[in-house]
């Protein structure tokens, strides 16, 4: 119940401003705003973010048929469209990412855990779900994708401070963790850093493009008070999330709170529209998207997207001039046809050269008649060197094959046959996926009495109509390529016609060829996307298919799809793009009768851990399916969750259930959590916590507090008593203690300050740690109090004392040691560098070359060093600067600058 009524408190202020937007915008005066947010492509798709205001509130209560997209002026009819809905609770998949670099330990890594811990406490523990991950010099993912918060608590407890810091290599792999393994709809990421980076090998921008590319929203939270805000909120504003500065823990709670809230609702969701391309010519696409007899009136508005160029989407169309004979002297027609079928594609605009012998045929004029596919499109016809330019410069859709245009020519009147070429040169499309390519057509001009065949209508018709071909008169017989033997055939069926005749004197002669073609007519199938026999409440969308022009229903609708919800008989008339129409067989919706199941528990639903209760959904159904998958009219629940049950009766309506909660108090499991390691250094100590909210604690010493600090080794535990009377035991901790190394001391050497052996080391300056500054030796480049802290094997650490250096860059001086000698030249040096070292006994020796930030290579390390060592050292490949040359020989630590032109 607890989940439920927070649940429901969640929803109620977004069901109050639905209200609130409804009533608004009902009202006469209202009108919609329509604004573009962004176009994001991930291609092959393309979607659309965009908002609609009604009389300046914001509106959800739009449905896809209110929408008509067009791209380049031809409107797409096949789109899915999604608004997020603000009355429910959004399921969500996070991933929390935690910078765990050195400069986090102390407050800023408490801030972190208080708002890991916070923000998980919130989630629902069924369905909500997150992954933890943090990053230093590397990336970290400490905890896969889960909805078990105690399993999500830990990997937040175990959050470390030490190291650099890649940040935008874990915001990266925060996405990544996401886009492979986030099931849920609202997809976030919660950022948790000061917002500093170093190291990264990826860049700002690259998570800026994955986390916009997958609809994924950034959460930032800066720590501390000199946290890089600019570049947080950056990132949280371009991907839509929100940005919260931190500066310590006391605002943890209200930000773990907030981002809950703003995670969970799908108010920070923009409605979207998303359609697929298949054209990747790299041409700028107008989109224009209109909101139309919504909020008592309509809005359009424009925007535009470069598609990526990708010439293997390319795809050959093949044209052909058609083959003609023609009689000297005469006026004839050369067809040009589209060969390969385009299925309801633009054809952008496109050109050729018309080349031609004069000395044969003459250029007459171009036509884009009714009967041709390019039906009204204005040509642009000009004389250029080699023949005559013919542009198409508008785009049409185009679905199928047949006659593109017409070419009018006239032939010369040579003494006998003669037979020329027409050939089509220079053919380019301005844009679009195709690569076209013209046949040439061979022409056969005959001087002799020939017959021509003429149309009574258009060559290109629908399937059921006809045209009439005639063969011009005065012959004493007709033959026609279909057998028949009349003047005058009938066509019904696309093909290519010819007669052949013989005249009074018994002379031969054949016309040229005449292509008919007929055009199918549409049949189209309308698909339900569901059962056609509704529930009362219930609508099933109706989809005629596409590629058609036009769509007609019987209801009065003009589009693709409809949804319906009423009983009746249903039908639609389509129209494709040569004209031609077909209507749909009918389909019969039916209405049934809607069911109203109700849970009836057979005992208490609250009880003890081994405990359960019988659920009963009530007899009479013909089919049930509980929330935890069983099918039976009764289940036995013996854990806590939240269950629901949907019904179906004989005829197939289906109804489902109110949520009915069931709680098992579990028996107390405290986990000891300790504070720090359990294995104590000498003088520390571990505070071990059995955690809040137990009515009695009783450790095995006696202790009944909820903590307990331990100094000495031993074993520990504790038992623990809840509010429901429930027993707890919890593990045993076993501690023990561990050896502290001695205080370092730091010795100076010029700029030069050095310390003894140890595991590990950070140097300090003034309190604060110096990054990279983890090696034996730190030189020194500005004044300040500097201290060094070490640690042993075992992880114990010591601190030095303050020492105090006022002075820097004082020129290096040789030793003046008599056990042992370092010599480097020369000075200035420019590629070369040579180190002289001379012992008075061999040993261990190493050797090593650092710059001023505390960077170095190691020249020479080895065991038994002879007394007597020469380098060379290439500085070619160095930058210019100040360097230290280094020696670590036995005991001592010999030292002396050198400067690299």
């Amino acid at each position: 119940m607890q989940f439920e009524n927070e649940f429901r408190s969640t929803l109620r202020p977004f069901t109050t401003a639905l209200i609130i937007m409804a009533v608004l915008c009902s009202t006469a005066e209202a009108q919609p705003d329509l604004t573009f947010k962004r176009v994001t492509l991930n291609w092959p798709t393309v979607a659309l973010y965009f908002t609609v205001g009604c009389d300046g509130n914001p509106a959800y209560n739009m449905t896809k048929q209110d929408f008509r997209v067009f791209e380049n002026g031809v409107e797409i009819k096949d789109f899915t469209f999604w608004c997020p809905d603000p009355t429910i609770r959004c399921a969500f998949s996070v991933s929390l990412v935690f910078s765990a670099s050195g400069s986090m330990s102390g407050s800023g890594q408490a801030t972190a855990k208080q708002v890991g811990h916070g923000f998980i406490d919130l989630m629902d523990g069924l369905i909500d779900e997150a992954t933890i991950l943090w990053f230093t010099s590397v990336v970290s993912v400490f905890q896969q994708m889960s909805t078990n918060k105690p399993m999500l608590h830990s990997a937040v407890d175990a959050l470390p401070a030490s190291g650099g810091s890649a940040l935008w290599d874990g915001a990266y792999a925060g996405l990544i963790e996401l886009i492979n393994n986030g099931v849920n709809q609202c997809r976030a990421m919660i950022l948790v850093t000061n917002g500093y980076s170093y190291g990264s090998t990826r860049q700002m921008s690259e998570v800026l493009d994955l986390a916009i590319r997958h609809r994924i929203r950034v959460f930032s939270v800066g720590l501390g008070s000199v946290a890089n805000g600019a570049a947080l909120d950056s990132i949280a504003q371009l991907t839509g999330g929100e940005y919260f500065h931190a500066p310590n823990g006391s605002q943890s709670g209200a930000i773990s709170a907030e981002l809950y809230s703003l995670i969970s609702s799908y108010l920070g969701f923009p409605p979207v529209i998303t359609y697929e391309r298949d054209c990747a010519d790299g041409g700028v696409r107008s989109v224009q998207l209109g909101v139309n007899n919504f909020c008592g009136g309509s809005d359009t508005v424009v925007t535009s997207y470069t598609a990526p160029l990708d010439s293997s989407t390319f795809s050959s169309i093949h044209l052909k001039l058609g083959d003609v004979n023609a009689g000297g002297g005469n006026d004839f027609v050369v067809p040009l046809n589209l060969i390969t079928p385009i299925q309801n594609k633009s054809i952008s605009p496109f050109s050729f050269t018309l080349s031609v012998d004069t000395s044969c045929v003459k250029f007459v004029t171009a036509s884009t008649a009714s009967s041709t596919l390019l039906s009204g499109m204005p040509l642009s016809v000009m004389q250029v060197p080699g023949g005559v330019s013919i542009s198409v410069n508008d785009e049409k859709n185009i679905d199928g094959t047949g006659l593109l245009m017409e070419l009018t020519l006239h032939a010369s009147a040579p003494v006998d046959s003669v037979q020329c070429q027409i050939r089509a040169t220079n053919v380019m499309l301005a844009n679009g996926c195709f690569r076209p390519s013209i046949e040439p057509s061979a022409v056969r001009i005959i001087n002799l009495n020939i017959p021509i065949i003429t149309a009574d209508g258009p060559q290109s018709f629908c399937e059921g109509d006809s045209v009439v071909l005639s063969a011009s008169g005065g012959f004493w017989s007709y033959l026609w390529s279909t057998g028949q033997t009349s003047q005058n055939i009938t066509v019904r069926h696309s093909g290519t016609f010819w007669v052949r005749t013989v005249d009074q004197q018994g002379v031969q002669a054949t016309s040229g060829s005449v292509q008919v073609f007929v055009q199918p007519a549409p049949a189209p199938v309308i698909m339900p996307s569901g059962t056609i026999r509704l529930c009362k409440g219930g609508s099933v969308e109706l989809d005629a298919g596409g590629g058609y022009t036009s769509y007609q229903w019987n209801n009065g609708k003009q589009q693709r799809r409809i949804s319906v919800s009423t009983a009746g008989v249903y039908a639609v008339t389509v129209t494709s793009s040569y004209g031609c129409s077909g209507t749909s067989a009918p389909v019969i919706i039916s209405i049934g009768d809607s069911l109203q199941p109700v849970i009836r528990p057979e005992g208490p639903t609250s009880f003890c851990d081994g405990g359960s209760v019988v659920l009963d959904a009530g007899a009479g159904y013909a089919t049930y399916r509980w929330s935890n998958g069983a099918t039976t009219q009764k289940i036995m629940a013996s854990n806590s969750g939240v269950f629901a049950v949907t019904v179906t009766d004989d005829k197939g309506c289906v109804g489902i259930s109110d949520l009915l909660s069931v709680e098992k108090y579990q028996a107390p499991e405290p986990k000891i959590s300790p504070t720090g390691p359990i294995m104590i250094c000498e003088g520390d100590s571990v505070l071990l916590d059995a955690g809040p909210g137990y009515s009695s604690y009783q450790w095995n010493d006696g202790t009944t507090s909820s903590m307990k600090v331990v100094r000495n080794a031993g074993k520990y535990f504790v038992t623990v008593h809840d509010i429901h009377a429930c027993i707890g035991h919890s593990d045993t901790i076993d501690a023990s203690t561990l050896p502290s190394p001695a205080k370092p001391i730091i010795q100076r050497t010029v700029d030069l300050l050095t310390t003894g052996l140890a595991s590990s080391y950070q140097w300090y300056r003034n309190g604060i740690p110096i990054p990279s500054a983890v090696n034996q030796f730190h030189i020194v480049t500005e004044p300040g109090i500097y201290q060094v802290r070490i640690s042993n094997i075992a992880g114990c650490t010591a601190m030095s004392d303050p020492f105090d250096v006022t002075v820097t860059g004082i020129e290096a001086i040789p030793s003046p040691s008599a056990a042992a000698e370092l010599h480097v030249y020369p000075e200035p040096a420019d590629n070369v560098l040579h180190v002289a070292i001379r012992s008075a006994e061999a040993g261990s020796m190493r050797v090593i070359i650092s710059d001023l930030s505390g960077r170095y290579d190691v020249l020479h390390d080895g065991a038994g060093t002879p007394p007597g060592l020469d380098l060379v050292v290439p500085l070619r490949e160095r930058s210019k600067g100040v360097y230290y040359v280094i020696v670590f020989i036995r005991d001592m630590v010999l030292s002396q600058r050198v400067t690299k032109l």
